[in-house]
């Protein structure tokens, strides 16, 4: 099985990939990592303090229900994307878990769109994004991808994208 998920869906498919041996691909996207330093950094700084307090006050929901914290039982390989100019969820949330997958040795790629923000907009970039779940999944599964020449899970730039 494979998953993807963006935003809150980006926070669930980092928990899963952290609770689970289930999934041979998960793409989280825009999602949270680090529910501590994510009350600190967002756009909404309320948003967590409405469910769960603060973190200095309950400091052990955070730290429990925080991706982060359990990145060590990932067995997924993991295709992170994320805006740079996410404001909503930075993309510090991001890096924190690629690197600690890295470090961890575990099999992970990290795309950070330039110039986006929550969403991918752009409708290049938007469109790569598409072309690497097509790309990423079907190798995942081990079937062929019927609308996109892929390499090792990986799109395969069009001659028109190359001169952009």
């Amino acid at each position: 099985m494979v998953a993807y998920g963006w935003s809150y869906g980006g926070y669930m498919t980092f928990w899963m990939s952290t609770q689970t041996d289930r999934f041979k691909l998960i793409s989280p996207g825009a999602g949270l990592t680090n529910l501590y330093s994510m009350y600190s950094t967002t756009d909404i700084p309320a948003y967590l303090g409405w469910f769960f307090g603060t973190p200095w006050e309950n400091q052990a929901i955070y730290d429990r229900l925080s991706p982060i914290r359990h990145v060590k039982n990932v067995t997924a390989k993991i295709l992170i994307m994320h805006g740079a100019n996410d404001a909503r969820v930075p993309p510090t949330q991001a890096d924190e878990f690629y690197r600690a997958l890295k470090d961890l040795g575990k099999d992970v790629t990290y795309i950070r769109y330039p110039r986006q923000g929550h969403g991918i907009t752009e409708p290049r970039l938007a469109t790569d994004r598409l072309r690497r779940y097509v790309c990423a999944f079907t190798d995942a599964v081990g079937v062929p991808s019927t609308t996109e020449t892929c390499e090792k899970g990986v799109p395969v730039p069009t001659p028109d994208a190359a001169r952009k």
